[in-house]
């Protein structure tokens, strides 16, 4: 059973490589991911377009908003395999490098 108190960042993309490698899919691009995490985010922007906040009290468009938000990861998590990206460690580094732009108020 998958968690996010119990699954790692690994286990998520040998997930993504799994179902990919079962269905035979290949041209494995960075190219191609990023067009993908493009389309994607648009679709997960679509349901806020008009009512930012109908999802409060519609469980199914909240389940629409996950789906969405699940089909960014994935092209997250297959891209980041393809550039051979840590992407624990390159999170981590990019708050830090946020932390100096954008110091915490005092």
């Amino acid at each position: 059973m998958f968690s996010d108190q119990t699954t790692t960042i690994s286990e998520l993309q040998s997930l993504c490589r799994t179902f990919r490698e079962q269905r035979g899919w290949k041209g494995d691009k960075a190219s191609t991911f990023a067009k993908d995490i493009a389309v994607e985010a648009g679709e997960l922007l679509d349901h806020f377009v008009w009512e930012e906040e109908a999802y409060k009290d519609d469980p199914e468009m909240k389940r629409e908003i996950c789906y969405e938000l699940v089909d960014v990861l994935y092209g997250v998590l297959v891209m980041a395999e393809i550039l051979g990206a840590d992407l624990s460690a390159t999170l981590a580094e990019k708050i830090k490098i946020l932390e100096q732009k954008y110091p915490a108020a005092a």
